[in-house]
C-alpha cells in the first residue's frame, strides 16, 4: 500500500527489496545497494538475521549445515528434553525468510520436530546439552554467539547511520492519499480508505 515508485528517487521504474512477506523497500535499479543497506541496517537495529544470509557466513554455515543434518534434542517449554528436532528451513517464498533473533538476552534458532507438526525458536545456548555431545562442540557455539553479537549487518548499519547524518531527507516514506493510519487492538496500523 505504497505509491509504486522508488522510495529514493521516485523513479516509476521500481523492485521490492524484502525484509518480510510484505515488508521491505521500493527502489529503482540505481538505488538497489542502498535498499539492501537500509533493510540490513534495519534487521542489525531489530537483531534479526535471515537464515538466507547467515548460510553465506563461515562459522554460522557449519551450525545450520550439522543442524539440518542431524537430530537434535531440545528443551520443551513443558521442561520435558525431546529429541528429533532440525533446523526449520526458510520458506518456499524466497521474500520470507526464517530468521535467527534475539530475544530477551538470547539468541535464538528456528527449530522444528522432524515428524512431528510442532515448531519453536530455541535458544542457540541451550542446545549444549548432554544429549547433543556428539553433535555440537562449545567452541562452535561461542563462535557463533560472537557472530551473532558483533552483527552480521552492522557494517550496512554504520553506513546507514552515517549517511543519515549527512542527510535532512525525512525517514518516513510518502503515504498514498487513499492510506490513512489508524489503531487497532493496541497497534498503529495503515488501512485503505477507497
Amino acid at each position: 500500500m505504497r505509491y509504486a515508485k522508488c522510495y529514493y528517487c521516485n523513479s516509476p521504474e521500481y523492485d521490492d527489496r524484502y525484509i518480510d512477506d510484505i515488508f521491505g523497500i521500493r527502489h529503482c535499479p540505481d538505488h538497489a545497494t542502498w535498499a539492501r543497506r537500509d533493510c540490513n541496517a534495519y534487521l542489525h537495529e531489530k537483531k534479526k538475521v535471515s537464515l538466507r544470509d547467515a548460510w553465506k557466513q563461515p562459522v554460522l554455515h557449519e551450525l545450520l549445515t550439522l543442524l539440518t543434518t542431524n537430530t537434535v534434542h531440545v528443551l520443551r517449554s513443558n521442561g520435558l528434553v525431546e529429541s528429533g528436532w532440525i533446523l526449520r528451513p526458510s520458506a518456499n517464498y524466497s521474500f520470507a525468510p526464517e530468521f535467527l533473533v534475539y530475544l530477551e538476552g538470547e539468541w535464538l534458532i528456528p527449530m522444528k520436530h522432524k515428524t512431528e507438526d510442532m515448531q519453536k525458536h530455541v535458544p542457540i545456548m541451550s542446545l549444549l546439552r548432554e544429549e547433543n555431545a556428539g553433535i555440537l562442540r562449545k567452541e562452535l557455539v561461542d563462535q557463533v554467539l560472537a557472530v551473532l553479537q558483533e552483527g552480521l549487518y552492522k557494517q550496512d548499519f554504520m553506513e546507514q547511520q552515517e549517511c543519515l547524518l549527512l542527510s535532512s531527507d525525512s525517514r518516513k516514506p510518502e503515504e498514498c492519499t487513499t492510506i490513512q493510519t489508524g489503531v487497532c487492538q493496541g497497534r498503529e496500523c495503515r488501512v485503505y480508505m477507497g
